[in-house]
């Protein structure tokens, strides 16, 4: 079974190929899926995406969905971290404006009371 899937065809394997073109015309070759456009009847469909796309009677749609997925992966990751990051500086701001400001230090009661003392006078 190894040698089948290196590519060597034993005659079982031979037959099982055949077999599964005449039942579907949609294949998976590597990481690419693929769909035969139009078969000629009794014509079996080419084993490979290569082969396939030689003749040109394929749709390639693998990479699409590959990359569609892909995209709304990132997207809802990228989604996550923002709302992470709004709701962390929300909380930051909403501390700061909670805070009193600090009241002021004994020498700066005293500078205040000179300053309005002169002020009078």
């Amino acid at each position: 079974s190894r040698a089948a899937i290196r590519g060597a065809s034993s005659p079982a394997a031979e037959a099982r190929r055949s077999a599964t073109s005449a039942q579907s015309p949609q294949r998976r070759s590597g990481s690419r899926y693929w769909s035969v456009r139009s078969a000629a009847q009794g014509v079996a469909a080419p084993a490979t995406y290569e082969k396939a796309r030689e003749l040109g009677a394929t749709i390639g749609y693998g990479k699409f969905l590959t990359v569609s997925i892909n995209f709304i992966i990132i997207a809802w990751i990228l989604f996550i971290v923002v709302k992470a990051v709004n709701r962390v500086s929300a909380r930051d701001s909403a501390e700061s404006a909670a805070k009193p400001p600090p009241a002021p230090s004994r020498q700066e009661v005293l500078l205040e009371e000179i300053r309005d003392l002169l002020k009078s006078k």
